[in-house]
């Protein structure tokens, strides 16, 4: 039996996490480019991070779709 729960399950909670993580490394990426910082390796470090980021919440929310859908048979 499924109940409903106002609550944010882990993954939704993950997924938030994630985005945060994601908005504040493009928030750097954009203040070092109106600076016109030259910091070539951490631009790229950072660049990198949020692929890896977007990776990680794309496999968090198939997760959550499949856990919706397994509820919802």
């Amino acid at each position: 039996m499924t109940e409903n729960d106002n609550n944010k399950c882990r993954l939704c909670e993950k997924i938030e996490t994630k985005f945060r993580r994601r908005s504040a490394e493009i928030d750097r990426l954009e203040r070092w480019k109106r600076e016109g910082a030259t910091l070539v390796a951490s631009i790229d470090r950072s660049h990198k991070l949020i692929m890896e980021l977007d990776k990680e919440i794309c496999a968090l929310q198939r997760e959550r779709e499949d856990r919706r859908r397994t509820l919802l048979r």
